[in-house]
């Protein structure tokens, strides 16, 4: 159980995952590289999401309409600028100097985590 401050859920009692045992689940090949700390990266390799990295970004990064004719997907960019550098581990300044269509590209690469299934909507 996740322990409530006055402006939110409390980061210190949310535990995170251990990086060193995540395998990849989603992979994104930069059009442009970007500059995470002094490396130049051209590839993001994404860890699967938990209920604990909705809570730490905000909300869910991914807002699904399925009344909408057709279908609607959107991405709140601020949370989905928090989840991509959260599952990435890159940081957010990173983030923020990709390319649009990169951007666009890493969205789309981890919104099926985001997203019901089918059989259960």
């Amino acid at each position: 159980m996740v322990t409530k401050t006055k402006h939110g859920p409390n980061p210190a009692l949310i535990e995170e995952p251990d990086e060193a045992l995540v395998v990849p689940a989603a992979v994104v090949t930069l059009i442009e590289p970007i500059q995470v700390f002094k490396d130049t990266v051209s590839e993001i390799k994404f860890r699967k999401p938990t209920a604990a990295d909705i809570l730490q970004v905000g909300g869910s990064p991914v807002e699904f309409d399925p009344i909408s004719r057709p279908p609607r997907v959107t991405h709140p960019p601020e949370l989905m600028t928090a989840m991509i550098s959260r599952l990435g581990n890159i940081p957010t300044g990173s983030v923020l100097k990709m390319d649009a269509r990169d951007w666009t590209a890493c969205a789309w690469a981890i919104s099926p985590f985001f997203l019901p299934n089918l059989g259960q909507i």
